[in-house]
């Protein structure tokens, strides 16, 4: 049973921007950091059990990063495995942690990532204290997707067969050579926004 006044929140943010040349998503390497990478985590509990959720800033989470990275939150907040919570921005600029063989990559989780993302979730842990817990919803405008790339020359890169909703079938990219106006003219005001909303969903 869920009871108010006994629950409590905690908050926790650690910076995980790789330093040097780190190997980054679509096999390149970083040369420069244009915005800093974070793990932000949030612990709840109702003073009896304690729960953490963690976003990192990753394209992915995998289990050579899950399995080491729960030991050590484990042993270090007393959190069991099963009450955290761990997904990921699915950041395509962040370094490509599914790549272990590199060392730049080796030598990111272990002196970056796996002892900031323990550090996150102790200063969670420790910044627990009475909290409400509140609901709110609300609309917004239609959105663009990721998938929908606007290029420098003002084209368009779909990663669909033809605006209607498909990958290609061996998986490959498919360039429109159309403006955002032009998609959107064939496509009608309707249409557009249908677009929009349906690729939200990919």
């Amino acid at each position: 049973e869920f009871i108010m006044d006994r629950f409590l929140a905690g908050f926790g943010r650690c910076d995980i921007t790789p330093v040097g040349p780190t190997r980054i998503n679509s096999s390149r390497v970083s040369d420069h950091i244009l915005d800093p990478l974070y793990i932000p985590c949030v612990a709840v509990s109702d003073g009896e059990e304690t729960a953490l959720m963690i976003t990192v800033d990753l394209r992915n989470v995998y289990g050579h990063i899950t399995v080491p990275g729960f030991e050590a939150i484990c042993a270090a907040t007393g959190v069991p495995a099963d009450h955290i919570f761990l997904t990921a921005t699915h950041n395509h600029s962040a370094p490509d942690v599914s790549n272990v063989e590199d060392e730049s990559i080796q030598r990111y989780l272990k002196d970056i990532f796996f002892p900031q993302l323990t550090e996150c979730a102790k200063l969670a842990v420790a910044d627990l204290k009475p909290a409400t817990l509140a609901i709110n919803q609300g609309d917004t405008e239609p959105m663009n997707h990721v998938r929908r790339i606007l290029l420098a020359d003002g084209t368009v890169h779909v990663r669909f067969l033809d605006i209607g909703m498909q990958y290609l079938p061996d998986g490959s990219e498919q360039r429109i050579t159309e403006t955002l106006a032009e998609i959107e003219a064939k496509l009608g005001a309707d249409g557009a926004t249908g677009w929009r909303t349906l690729t939200m969903g990919e």
